[in-house]
């Protein structure tokens, strides 16, 4: 909360002042008309009360009349009426100038966000009761995010606190919640509570807005999230005397309504009953029997993943602004293009969804697609014609596009939330850089623009001096990639290591290789390369600097040992493919900055792309030294989501399981090598590895359960099982057999009765075995 803003009616450059007041607008005869109390009105009494008297609608941007950013310099600003307090940011900034599209400034917040059921025409487009002054940039940030805090609907490895640097310290945001600062999720609260009661669809232009714990289920997108968290924050955070003026202010001076949540906070569990508890681990709310993201019965083993980016968009020169198109590119076969869609996002205005549907029909890697506003332009300047033909691509170069794949956005170009910036392309063009990716999070370093007006007076692209490169972009299927790094808190800051995912099939891993430029003193190339071997599509494997402290605080051994990976938090990964920088964590020429992981953690936001430009936004940090004095990642209050990202976008699909293509067991010394071929035996007694590997038989699936007595026949046998040298006869095992956890890691030596990880240290001869 805060202080009262002024009530004085500031005069901006473009617009002019309310022309009078409202009447009955006090406390005190606004409800006067109820056939009963305040407190005993019914839903519908009051719905009727606060719609009838909506007496003015305010036009979103106008410069003959008053309009939303004059509303807000009354609202908001300090009694001098020289800072305005920006809700996400809870803090006060100049209140003049707003923000003009450059994104330098405050703008204006939808809290009930346009893309969730609010529309452009109706007067739930600019009341003034869920419009709020915010910072550009976290505005950007917050979206069209439902309400909640982390954890709610979505795992907590996802969540980044706070929100943005410019956000308030204490907001929070994952994947699809935001968290409001303390000081203001009472107002959000009752303003979007507000908004339910307020339009039901009867006003012309609007929609039945309702706001509940399963937004996803309301008709029309018309849904808000999370009603129970909303309602414990009215409760936790009740009205002040800055909302009560604000609220009267509104009714007295702009629209002649007032919002009842503020003037009777009991209403909130008359009309929507008390909050539900609060879901753990991203479980969810219970929604038509499931929790609000319910997982499949049986998930896809190998579920849909989005294969088409945008690659290039133009503003051309030509009669009409024209052409004005896009360009995608197929990075694998699609089956049915109909799953994806494209919106343009006009002058800032936030999101307008799916406004074009690809049809029915296949496509093969590597086809390109282009979309155009009309033909015959687009004909004239590119000498061919588009592959697809529709209005709604009527772009100007301050427009963003969003890609969409079932019906969830995969790929923008731009900020729907703001209107052109540092990737305007008017009378000019931007494409996209070669094996760059796609991201819901616009990266510019992805993107070459022409600059503005760069095709200005030209008549054909083949005759422009400023060519758009059509049908040019060459795209690089990494098949592995970074999605965490951990800088430990054991002995000798320990375990150091990590974690790569292979997004596909990968016949042979040795094509890929990691380099670690420490201390910002740029790139020492390739330091470890992988066996050749191959891995399916899913695996995770880690890399660590040494086997026993890896395995003592995560409880199971890294996939592979190397000494290069003496990495500290200041420490950049590069990852390489044929010799070619593919994904970063870092940049090799600083040490450390934002990205600093020291005595920490860092791990890749679910979905998010590999990138040669490292973006700190795909990725949540634990912070600097939030592991210290941990002893195991279980027990630690800091928990490194090991084996946790989801590649796909497809939100209800588990974690891939951690089960690489080949289980070489490492040496704590030496790097593993691929040459191996493990075998098992069925026997009460350890054999020695040389037994195993001179009588056993091909791992081959049959003999699972490692080191458990009964696990391979009756009467306590067990199923040894050793990864054999090379040279070995024996074929390579498929599937590979597992690795054993919680066992003494290989090389060390082990005393009678104790575990091997590759079973129990024999009972019986002159010398203690060896774990080899």
């Amino acid at each position: 909360m805060r202080l009262a803003p002024s009530l004085l009616l500031l005069l901006s450059s473009s617009s002019l002042v309310a022309a009078q007041p409202f009447l009955n607008c006090d406390l005190s005869t606004y409800y006067s008309t109820l056939p009963t109390s305040p407190q005993q009105t019914s839903r519908n009494d009051m719905h009727n009360l606060i719609q009838s008297t909506h007496r003015h609608s305010l036009p979103y941007t106008s410069s003959t009349q008053s309009d939303v950013w004059d509303g807000l310099l009354a609202t908001d600003t300090d009694p001098t009426g020289q800072l305005i307090h920006l809700i996400y940011g809870d803090k006060d900034v100049a209140a003049l100038p707003y923000d003009s599209g450059s994104c330098d400034s405050w703008n204006r917040e939808h809290l009930w966000s346009r893309s969730r059921g609010v529309g452009d025409t109706g007067s739930d487009n600019t009341d003034l009761h869920h419009m709020r002054p915010a910072d550009c940039n976290v505005n950007s940030v917050r979206s069209n995010k439902y309400f909640a805090q982390c954890g709610t609907v979505d795992d907590m490895a996802s969540c980044v606190s706070p929100a943005h640097a410019e956000a308030a310290v204490d907001t929070e945001k994952d994947t699809k919640s935001f968290l409001p600062p303390a000081s203001h999720r009472g107002d959000v609260a009752r303003a979007i509570l507000y908004m339910d009661l307020r339009y039901d669809g009867d006003d012309p232009g609007t929609v039945n807005l309702v706001v509940s714990d399963c937004p996803e289920d309301v008709p029309d997108g018309a849904g808000m999230g999370y009603l129970s968290q909303l309602l414990q924050w009215h409760l936790d955070d009740p009205p002040d005397e800055g909302e009560r003026s604000r609220n009267e202010e509104i009714c007295a001076n702009w629209q002649g309504n007032r919002n009842p949540f503020v003037d009777y906070p009991e209403l909130a569990t008359t009309y929507f009953g008390a909050p539900s508890p609060l879901p753990q681990n991203g479980a969810g709310y219970s929604c038509s029997g499931g929790p609000t993201t319910p997982p499949p019965t049986n998930p896809p083993t190998n579920p849909p993943v989005a294969s088409l980016i945008f690659t290039g968009v133009i503003d051309g020169p030509r009669t009409g602004g024209l052409p004005k198109a896009v360009e995608l590119y197929a990075t694998a076969d699609i089956a049915d293009l109909s799953l994806y869609g494209v919106g343009f996002a006009n002058n800032g205005l936030g999101s307008d969804g799916i406004e074009f549907t690809f049809p029915s029909q296949s496509a093969t890697a590597g086809s390109f697609f282009t979309i155009a506003s009309e033909a015959i332009e687009f004909q004239a300047y590119f000498g061919e014609l588009p592959d697809f033909v529709d209005g709604s691509a009527n772009i100007n170069g301050d427009d963003t596009i969003e890609l969409f794949f079932n019906g969830q956005v995969i790929d923008v170009y731009g900020d729907a939330n703001v209107a052109g910036g540092e990737w305007n392309y008017m009378d000019g063009w931007s494409y996209r850089q070669d094996a760059s990716n796609p991201s819901t999070a616009f990266n510019i370093a992805d993107w070459t623009l022409s600059g503005i007006n760069a095709v200005d007076s030209c008549t054909s692209n083949a005759a422009c001096a400023s060519v758009f490169p059509l049908h040019s972009y060459k795209h690089l299927s990494t098949g592995l990639i970074i999605t965490g790094v951990i800088d430990g808190p054991r002995t000798g800051g320990l375990p150091k290591a990590i974690e790569v995912y292979a997004t596909a099939d990968i016949a042979d891993l040795s094509s890929y290789g990691v380099g670690f430029a420490n201390n910002g003193g740029g790139s020492d190339g390739i330091e470890f390369t992988f066996p050749s071997q191959s891995a399916t599509a899913g695996s995770f494997f880690t890399i660590s600097y040494e086997t026993i402290e890896f395995q003592a605080y995560f409880g199971e051994l890294p996939d592979f040992v190397d000494g290069s990976l003496n990495i500290n938090g200041d420490d950049s990964i590069e990852l390489f493919y044929d010799g070619q920088v593919i994904d970063v964590y870092g940049d090799v020429n600083v040490a450390g900055g934002e990205w600093n992981y020291l005595d920490g953690w860092s791990y890749r936001q679910y979905a998010s792309n590999p990138s040669t430009a490292f973006n700190i936004a795909d990725w949540t940090l634990s912070g600097i030294n939030a592991v210290d004095s941990c002893t195991s990642n279980a027990a630690c209050a800091s928990v490194f989501p090991l084996h946790s990202y989801k590649h796909s976008i497809v939100s209800s699909t588990p974690p891939p399981t951690h089960l690489p293509t080949s289980q070489t067991t490492p040496n704590p010394t030496d790097a593993v090598t691929s040459a191996t071929s493990p075998k098992y035996v069925c026997t009460k007694d350890q054999p020695l590895p040389a037994t195993i590997c001179a009588e056993g038989s091909p791992a081959d699936g049959t003999c699972p359960s490692v080191n458990s007595s009964n696990s391979c026949g009756k009467g306590g046998k067990v199923c040894w099982w050793y990864a054999c040298p090379a040279g070995d006869s024996s074929p390579a095992p498929t599937p590979p057999a597992p690795t054993p956890s919680n066992c003494a890691p290989i090389g060390s030596f082990c005393n009678v009765g104790s575990d091997c990880c590759n079973g129990s240290c024999p009972s019986k001869g002159k010398n203690p075995y060896t774990c080899k």
